[in-house]
C-alpha cells in the first residue's frame, strides 16, 4: 500500500491514489490496512437521452420545456452550459413536472427491480438525505454536527409536488453524543426523504415494477421499451452504475435488429438529486454511495501472499483502473486520470466520470476509536436504519415500497413514525448507537 509501484513503471503508492476518507478508515493505528475498499457507485436514476430527446423533455433556458432540438437547454444546477446537467431539474417541483410531462406523452417515467427493492430503492433515496444535508449528513453517525431538525411536530403538510418548510417549524440545532437520540430522527433531511418517496409512489402512472422482477429483468424491460413498434417507453432507471456492463447481452441482442440500439450508440446519463424549492438544500451535489463496504482482503493465512500482493498492486496501476472503468463503466475510488481512455468510453460511463467530478461522495464513515473498536460488522458502512419507521403495527425501513403498498399514509405519517421506530430501537444499531 505504502511502496511505489515502481515494478509497473508508476511513481505513486496505491496509498497516494486512494480516496481520502476511505484511506482513514481502512488504515487501523499501528499505520497498516486491514483492507482495501473496491469500487465507488451508488443507486441513482439513470435517463434515456435519446428518449429526452424523441419526447422533448428538457427544460428550456429561460423557462418551460423545449419543443425542438433546436431550443437552447436550461444550464441546470451548477448554471452552467455545456456540463452534465444541462436541461434537467433543478428542484423538487421541476422533477415532477418532467413527471407529469412524460406520462402526458404516454411515456412511463420511472422503473426499478421489485426483487432487490430493499437495496436498491434505500440506498437511493439514503442519497435525498444526503444531497439536501450535505456535510451534515455525516452527523448522522458522527454523533457531532448541525443538523436542522423538525421541532414542531405539529407542521402543516403540503399536499402539493412541492418542498418548502415553514421557518417556524424547525431548528439548527448542534448535535453531539449528549443529545443526538433526541434530534437526529427527526432531521429535514430525513423528511425531504419520505416526501419524495411519498410524491413518487403517489401516482401509479409514474412507476412501473414487478415484486418479482430482478435486476438483469428490469434493465431488458427498460432498455427495450424505447424500441421502435413498443407503445410505453420508460423513460428512467434506478439503478447502480454497473448496470450498463451487466445490461450487455440484453444490448447486443438489440444490435442484431438494428446497431442504432448497441451499448456504444444508445445514449443514458444520470440525473441529479432535485434540490429543495425553498432553497434549504446545501450546495452542490452530495452523494451516499454504499460500495465503501465492498472491500478486498488478503488471508493472513494464504500460502502465495507474495503473487497475491504483486497481483493487488498491478490492479491498482492507472492502466488497469482505466481497463476496469472501460468494462465496467463503473469508477475505482482512487484519483486516476482517466483522459487518455474517455472519448472512448459509453455514453453513460462519461456521464458518470463528469459528474463524479463534481459530487461529493460521503462513505457512511465513524470518526474516533469508538467507532474502530465497537462498531458491529453487520453495519459495515451501511446506510440501512436512517429511515426505519413504525406506524401503528406497521414497521417499514423504504419508504418507496411502503407508500406504493399503503397510499393510506402521509409523508408526515412516515417522517414521525421515525422518531417511533427509533426509541423502540428497530433501528439504533443503524443510526450509530
Amino acid at each position: 500500500m505504502t511502496t511505489p509501484l515502481t515494478e509497473f513503471g508508476e511513481d505513486k503508492t496505491i496509498e497516494d491514489k486512494l480516496n481520502v476518507s476511505l484511506k482513514d478508515y481502512y488504515k487501523t493505528n499501528d499505520g497498516k490496512y486491514f483492507g482495501v475498499p473496491f469500487y465507488q457507485s451508488y443507486h441513482h436514476i439513470t435517463y434515456d437521452v435519446d428518449l429526452f430527446d424523441q419526447y422533448s423533455l428538457w427544460f428550456k433556458d429561460g423557462g418551460g420545456f423545449v419543443s425542438s432540438p433546436d431550443d437552447k437547454k436550461s444550464a441546470g444546477q451548477d448554471g452552467e452550459y455545456g456540463t452534465w446537467d444541462d436541461g434537467l431539474p433543478v428542484t423538487y417541483s421541476d422533477f415532477f413536472l418532467m413527471m407529469d410531462r412524460m406520462v402526458a406523452r404516454g411515456i412511463t417515467p420511472i422503473t426499478w427491480s421489485g426483487q432487490y427493492a430493499d437495496a436498491y430503492l434505500t440506498n437511493f433515496i439514503h442519497s435525498f438525505i444526503a444531497d439536501y444535508e450535505g456535510e451534515r449528513f455525516r452527523t448522522n453517525w458522527n454523533y457531532d454536527g448541525e443538523e436542522v431538525v423538525i421541532t414542531n411536530r405539529d407542521f402543516a403538510e403540503s399536499e402539493a409536488k412541492t418542498f418548502s418548510l415553514d421557518p417556524a417549524d424547525y431548528e439548527i440545532v448542534n448535535v453531539d453524543s449528549s443529545n443526538f437520540s433526541e434530534y437526529i430522527h427527526s432531521t429535514a433531511g430525513r423528511y425531504y426523504a419520505v416526501k419524495f418517496a411519498k410524491d413518487i409512489a403517489s401516482n401509479p402512472m409514474y412507476r412501473t415494477y414487478n415484486y418479482a422482477e430482478s435486476h438483469t429483468g428490469v434493465q431488458r424491460s427498460y432498455l427495450m421499451s424505447n424500441m421502435e413498434g413498443v407503445d410505453k417507453p420508460i423513460a428512467m432507471l434506478i439503478e447502480g452504475g454497473w448496470w450498463i456492463n451487466e445490461s450487455t447481452s440484453v444490448f447486443n441482442e438489440m444490435s442484431e435488429i438494428d446497431q442504432k440500439y448497441s451499448k456504444e450508440n444508445r445514449r443514458f446519463g444520470v440525473m441529479p438529486i432535485p434540490k429543495a424549492d425553498d432553497g434549504s438544500s446545501a450546495p452542490g451535489h452530495t452523494v451516499a454511495p454504499f460500495s465503501g463496504g465492498s472491500a478486498v482482503f488478503i488471508s493472513a493465512f494464504s500460502q502465495k501472499q507474495d503473487i497475491a500482493k504483486l497481483f493487488f498492486r498491478f490492479l491498482h496501476t492507472d492502466e488497469v483502473l482505466r481497463l476496469f472503468t472501460k468494462i465496467s463503466g463503473v469508477l475505482r475510488p482512487f484519483e486516476c486520470d482517466l483522459t487518455p481512455i474517455y472519448d472512448g468510453l459509453t455514453y453513460y460511463t462519461k456521464n458518470v466520470i463528469d459528474m463524479s467530478k463534481d459530487t461529493t461522495f460521503i462513505f457512511k464513515l465513524s470518526t474516533g476509536e469508538k467507532f474502530k473498536e465497537n462498531e458491529v460488522a453487520i453495519n459495515f458502512m451501511q446506510f440501512g436504519g436512517l429511515l426505519s419507521t413504525q406506524i401503528k403495527e406497521t414497521s417499514d425501513g423504504n419508504p418507496i415500497i411502503f407508500f406504493c403498498d399503503h397510499p393510506e399514509y402521509t409523508a408526515k405519517d412516515y417522517f414521525l413514525g421515525i422518531k417511533t421506530a427509533f426509541q423502540s430501537g428497530l433501528s439504533t444499531a443503524n443510526f450509530g448507537g
